[in-house]
């Protein structure tokens, strides 16, 4: 027996992977030790690349610990640089 379903105009793939990424970027958000303003997030059949800048290594990782918490997250490629406030062009006050 073949059960048939209903065709869509989006692919499932494309679905899932727009809420995951939806999902991902309110997870950053909702993070209280995660800055993700210049967090970039990609998601790809379930894999998802996080990119751009932070301050930390504690800010690098807790955005991939919070994404491990996504569910349909098959994989994480962390490329987060880590910025110093002084090398992102910040002055200090004198």
């Amino acid at each position: 027996m073949v059960v048939e379903f209903p065709r869509r105009s989006e692919p499932t793939a494309v679905r899932a992977d727009r809420e995951v990424k939806q999902n991902v970027e309110a997870e950053l958000r909702c993070h209280p030790h995660v800055d993700e303003t210049h967090i970039a997030v990609e998601v790809l059949r379930g894999m998802v690349r996080l990119s751009g800048y932070v301050r930390s290594l504690f800010d690098k990782y807790g955005a991939e610990d919070a994404v491990r918490r996504v569910a349909g997250v098959n994989a994480i490629v962390n490329d987060i640089i880590v910025r110093s406030a002084t090398a992102a062009g910040a002055t200090s006050a004198r």
